[in-house]
């Protein structure tokens, strides 16, 4: 574990708070469309998909935007291994350090300990000054480094902490009257008198339980959701937005939705 090249990797990747967000997706078909539609909102594309592999499994997906390779080598650089062995060398710095003051602390308040180690030899005294003094500087140097490596797990803690307060503010239902019901698209037929408008795209639940894709859809004198793959009016009562139209992604300053 080389905490310089996690601090490198830090400073690669977008700043601020990072946040992220849960796609509920019923099937493998609509996980697939999921990630047909991140893809094409990738800007600037860059050619490569990078992931993280664990044990020839992959556990995640950066994408194929500009700040794709920064983010899989920043997530690889705090892989499990070496945020163990970063807490595993925290808490021993943390016993040592304890060891240390306790042994230094005794030292300065034995007054005796002076005079009975040098007999009164004042080489002996230098001496043992000495040993202290380099005691001391070691400790210094120990507290340093646990700081250091506090800032880190403060860091992570913190980010954690936003990344579970995301999910769980994203991945709930919401009342169906505070869907966006605004008009997204227009349809003009030949044989309507009037065009059929229709709203983003939502995934809906109706009472019973059951959830599907629907659209609000206006006609000019009446307007109701439909279904999308049943294809007849419906009445659900909740549904959960796309994160894409509520928050704006933090993890790469906005290039893809990662």
């Amino acid at each position: 574990m080389d905490i310089e090249h996690i601090k490198q990797a830090i400073a690669a990747v977008a700043p601020g708070s990072w946040s992220i967000y849960c796609e509920e997706t019923p099937d493998k078909a609509a996980a697939k469309d999921e990630l047909a539609f991140q893809v094409d909102r990738t800007e600037p594309f860059v050619g490569k998909i990078h992931h993280i592999a664990a044990d020839g499994r992959c556990v995640a997906t950066t994408g194929c935007g500009p700040n794709s390779k920064a983010h899989a080598i920043y997530l690889h650089a705090v892989n499990p291994e070496a945020i163990t062995e970063l807490v595993e060398k925290f808490e021993t710095l943390q016993e040592e350090n304890a060891e240390l003051i306790i042994g230094i602390r005794r030292l300065s308040e034995d007054e005796e300990l002076l005079t009975e180690t040098s007999d009164g030899d004042m080489i002996s005294v230098v001496k043992l000054a000495a040993r202290l003094a380099e005691a001391e500087e070691v400790a210094r140097s120990y507290e340093a480094e646990a700081n250091q490596l506090r800032e880190v797990s403060k860091a992570n803690r913190e980010r954690a902490n936003t990344v579970e307060t995301e999910l769980e503010k994203l991945c709930r239902w919401l009342p169906i009257s505070e869907a966006d019901t605004s008009v997204d698209r227009v349809h003009d037929y030949a044989d309507l008198p009037s065009p059929i408008t229709n709203s983003e795209e939502y995934w809906v639940r109706d009472d019973d339980g059951r959830i599907y894709q629907a659209t609000w859809v206006g006609s000019g004198k009446r307007a109701y959701w439909w279904d999308l793959e049943g294809e007849s009016p419906v009445n659900p009562i909740e549904f959960m937005p796309h994160p894409l139209a509520r928050f704006t992604t933090k993890i790469t300053g906005g290039d893809h939705a990662e």
